[in-house]
């Protein structure tokens, strides 16, 4: 990977950790294959990258990132494309496993791809998803969403 790459990802990263008055995270990248939902592969990177809950509060509790790199095929790619899954409650690596799949292979000949999980999401932590049912019947839903 080109150097000038390399580093435009770096500061992609820490802007999102929002750390403008603090240094950045240091970022390991760990190698892992990035599978579609239908089973389709390509090699990337992942991380978490630490940050403040609050930026205002930078000593108060930390939350964790979760990051994805699918790496450009370019020999001189551009600026980093940054993938933001729509919400609420969007997890932007998940979401790509679908019907995106083939759009990001197609992107990386331009750059590399960042997919990350807003806080809260898929595999950032803490996690704010539930995995419990509200209990109710489905045609009590059906009446209440209907009206």
């Amino acid at each position: 990977m080109p150097v000038f790459s390399s580093l435009r990802t770096s500061l992609l990263l820490a802007t999102l950790a929002l750390m403008s008055a603090h240094s950045a995270p240091s970022v390991d990248w760990k190698p892992f294959l990035f599978t579609s939902a239908a089973g389709d592969t390509v090699t990337a990177d992942s991380a978490r990258v630490t940050v403040p809950e609050n930026r205002a509060r930078p000593t108060g509790r930390s939350i964790q990132i979760a990051v994805v790199r699918i790496r450009s095929t370019s020999t001189s790619p551009r600026a980093p494309i940054l993938y933001l899954a729509g919400g609420p409650g969007g997890a932007g690596i998940a979401g790509v496993r679908g019907d995106l799949f083939p759009t990001v292979l197609a992107l990386r000949s331009v750059s590399d791809i960042i997919l990350f999980d807003q806080r809260g999401t898929g595999q950032t932590l803490p996690s704010l998803g539930t995995r419990r049912t509200i209990g109710a019947p489905l045609q009590v839903c059906w009446e209440i969403w209907s009206n």
